[in-house]
């Protein structure tokens, strides 16, 4: 018994130590990337559901005063924020408002109608698989981009562009493809959802993601508006040579305007994690295998379905290497959430610049390859106890 005792003891010190020599090596790699200059700051964990692996932050969040990147440094998410708007949604599933099958015309103040096939309709499923023939006209969804904005001016863009009436409304929003038919992103499809969920639910989206996301998980510096977030921890977002951009919301805010730090999505992702487990608190068992399932298959098996991503849960993108996720990239950001069932690991990664150039993705990559090989040796003794 006491050397059972014993040999326990020597596993859990040197699983300390090794984690410990592991997270300096890490730490000294990520150092010496971010002193290459070329992205101004950014911030990575490793996470397992109950635990931060590892997490740092390098550069600055603002270069001119050499303020530091840190954990609670905020930004633009990006089109993580569609993970949001997917959660919220089985929310209101979860509490019956409305199911994935449900035709959106069932909770729009307008009808929305692919003009091509004006018999089929879109449904729920469709949006948040972007199987829905939306299509984002640039012409048009570039101007999304603006100033703070108020609660309601998703609305008013998605029935500008959306309904027959519409000062945007033409043809060319819509794909000559029948719902389900055919996936092509669709960022303004993503936005539909949020109004979607307004409409079942009966209460403005900003406040029902509040009520049932953000607070429950204590996310105190996550908003969609600029007055929602602590301003003195928001970064400054730089375009490549690392010139500073005005900071912007997005009219079609639910499809990509979330703002969060390394911090808040740690705990979001892990109370996805915790769900792909049976063990989350937002949702039951049963909303959470909804989100996360891949939806492709015999009954939806769209056509032009990327091969480095074959499928796709509510939102929650499938990577080919069984990673679960999404990626965000608006001018100034980037964000990358992804977490693996099968070893309950999860890496971020948050930075305040749009990786467009090829040494930012060459930088990038090897970051995102070093956090996957600790979290690759910080499971090789768990593997072999195991065995």
């Amino acid at each position: 018994m006491r050397q059972i005792l014993l040999t326990s003891v020597f596993f859990l010190v040197t699983l300390t130590l090794l984690g410990q020599d592991l997270k300096a090596s890490l730490t000294q790699s990520l150092d010496e990337l971010s002193e290459m200059n070329v992205l101004p700051g950014f911030a990575v964990s490793v996470i397992s559901p109950d635990s931060v692996l590892y997490t740092q932050a390098f550069g600055f969040s603002d270069i001119s005063s050499q303020k530091p990147f840190t954990e609670k440094t905020i930004l633009n998410i990006g089109s993580v924020s569609k993970t949001f708007v997917g959660l919220a949604l089985m929310k209101a599933v979860s509490e019956g408002k409305l199911s994935l099958d449900s035709d959106i015309n069932d909770f729009l103040p307008f009808k929305v109608q692919n003009p091509f096939y004006p018999d089929q309709p879109i449904k729920v499923i469709h949006l948040v698989t972007h199987t829905s023939g939306i299509t984002d006209r640039e012409e048009i969804y570039k101007q999304t981009y603006t100033k703070e904005l108020d609660v309601d001016a998703y609305k008013r863009f998605l029935q500008e562009y959306l309904s027959r009436t519409g000062a945007n409304y033409s043809e060319k929003n819509f794909l000559r493809h029948r719902p389900g038919e055919w996936q092509e992103y669709s960022n303004i499809g993503s936005a539909l959802v949020a109004f979607v969920v307004e409409g079942a639910t009966k209460v403005p989206f900003s406040e029902y993601t509040k009520r049932h996301i953000t607070e429950p998980l204590g996310l105190s510096s996550t908003g969609w508006f600029f007055r929602d977030i602590p301003m003195n921890n928001h970064a400054v977002l730089y375009s490549a040579g690392h010139k500073p951009i005005q900071l912007y919301s997005l009219l079609t805010y639910p499809d990509g305007g979330l703002k969060s730090n390394l911090h808040d999505l740690n705990t979001y992702l892990q109370e996805i994690m915790k769900g792909s487990a049976g063990s989350g608190k937002i949702l039951g068992d049963s909303s959470y295998n909804m989100l996360l399932a891949p939806q492709f298959g015999d009954s939806l098996n769209p056509r032009n379905i990327n091969p480095k991503e074959p499928n796709i849960g509510v939102f929650w993108v499938h990577k080919r290497n069984g990673e679960i996720g999404h990626t965000g990239g608006d001018p100034g950001i980037t964000t990358f959430v992804f977490f693996n069932p099968k070893t309950a690991t999860g890496r971020v990664f948050v930075t305040n610049t749009l990786l467009e150039e090829d040494k930012q993705v060459e930088v990038f990559a090897s970051i995102w390859r070093l956090l996957k090989a600790y979290e690759e040796k910080l499971l090789l003794p768990t593997k072999a106890k195991a065995h």
